[in-house]
């Protein structure tokens, strides 16, 4: 089962994303997505889950913007820099 999930902190910056993100997943005939679950967060915060189904038939969506000539800033934080993984020797010794 696959699920998509939005949990935050700020219950109230969670239900402005939702505004934006339900009308989105309604609209989309490539997917089945079920009812709102909305789950306890002990801070006051919001979580809530979306059980997501890929609809029979389904291959590829097309996405039409409206409004494509207005920019879109988003704001963050940067990243922090991803450490190189370390490769795991084999048994016994080097390789």
């Amino acid at each position: 089962m696959a699920q998509i999930r939005v949990m935050t902190d700020d219950r109230d910056e969670g239900e402005r994303v939702l505004q934006i993100l339900e009308p989105l997943l309604n609209a989309c005939t490539a997917l089945v997505v079920g009812s709102r679950t909305t789950l306890n967060h002990r801070g006051g915060g919001l979580r809530v889950t979306y059980e997501v189904l890929r609809a029979p038939g389904a291959t590829t969506i097309r996405v039409d913007r409206v409004g494509a000539d207005q920019e879109v800033t988003v704001e963050r934080a940067d990243a922090p820099e991803r450490q190189p993984r370390r490769r795991a020797l084999p048994r016994g010794g080097r390789s």
